[in-house]
């Protein structure tokens, strides 16, 4: 992922911090704010194009791409509420670490089909992928490191 995280540190400077809408709960940034930084158009093409053929390796289908959502950065005590994916279009999420500064590894809990739940951790560099049509997905421990910063590339199911 080297590519990747070489993209991110050329946006990372214009950091902003981001505005929830009334009633959010996705997130408690009443608490602890979070900040975001959206990839130029040519990014989100290298990078959709880059991690199209393994999210459709690990998927074992075809895939087409969706979107890139905005490079997000979590601070300490953040969460992450257990959700669905809003995106009823979006087959895969691939969830990419980016930065992480003095962080333990931050786990993300992914339900699974069986009902049981998996605790899954990424590093700087890692990336998670998850089933994003079904799979009720969350950070609800707090995060212990100062910062933790991730994009999401969002695949669907080729028509």
């Amino acid at each position: 992922m080297p590519l990747l995280n070489e993209d991110y540190q050329a946006v990372s400077h214009s950091m902003v911090q981001e505005t929830w809408p009334e009633g959010s709960v996705n997130v408690n940034h009443w608490e602890v704010p979070t900040y975001m930084v959206q990839m130029s158009v040519f990014l989100q093409k290298r990078t959709l194009a880059v991690l199209q053929p393994i999210a459709e390796a690990w998927y074992g289908q075809p895939l087409a791409p969706l979107e890139v959502r905005p490079t997000r950065s979590f601070r300490r005590n953040s969460v992450v509420a257990n959700h669905v994916e809003p995106h009823e279009d979006s087959a895969v999420a691939v969830k990419v670490v980016v930065e992480c500064r003095s962080c333990e590894r931050w786990p993300l809990f992914v339900g699974r089909p069986d009902g049981e739940v998996d605790a899954m951790y990424a590093a700087y560099g890692d990336m998670i992928m998850c089933d994003s049509l079904c799979v009720v997905q969350g950070r609800p421990l707090p995060l212990e490191g100062a910062m933790h910063s991730e994009f999401e590339a969002h695949f669907k199911l080729q028509a």
